[in-house]
């Protein structure tokens, strides 16, 4: 199942215990529920837009290796919006002329940044680091 987290906002300014967001879930390009959460502690919470497809959705999240054994739903969620800030994050370095890189067997989420870019400075940074290094 693919699932895709669409007009995603989020109010770090606004979020206490937990992430404060709102956003749209589309499993397999169908728009399946709006989910929000207000940043005050708890789960998340879901409107449904397709019965059938929120089935199917809560279904693959029960059914993934997650850190716990509860709240699949808001597990995966989490992990999408993760994903999403990352990517941005990486977006906003890039454009400010900066490299961005990984290396294999670092905790997920660790990235270098070296305030360059060009065939130099990535050629460099793999002479150092060999095949364990992903650029972005």
């Amino acid at each position: 199942m693919q699932i895709e987290l669409r007009n995603l906002k989020v109010h770090e300014d606004m979020s206490d215990e937990t992430l404060c967001f709102s956003a749209t879930i589309y499993c397999d390009g169908i728009k399946t529920a709006h989910v929000h959460n207000t940043g005050t502690g708890g789960c998340n919470m879901y409107d449904e837009f397709d019965r059938k497809k929120f089935a199917e959705f809560s279904a693959f999240c029960k059914a993934q290796k997650l850190e716990f054994a509860f709240e699949q739903k808001d597990q995966v969620i989490d992990n999408l919006i993760d994903t999403q800030k990352e990517s941005k994050w990486i977006a906003r370095q890039k454009k400010k002329g900066y490299t961005v890189y990984s290396l294999k067997g670092e905790k997920p989420g660790t990235f270098y940044v070296y305030k360059a870019q060009g065939d130099l400075i990535t050629n460099g940074i793999r002479k150092v680091h060999g095949s364990k290094v992903t650029f972005y």
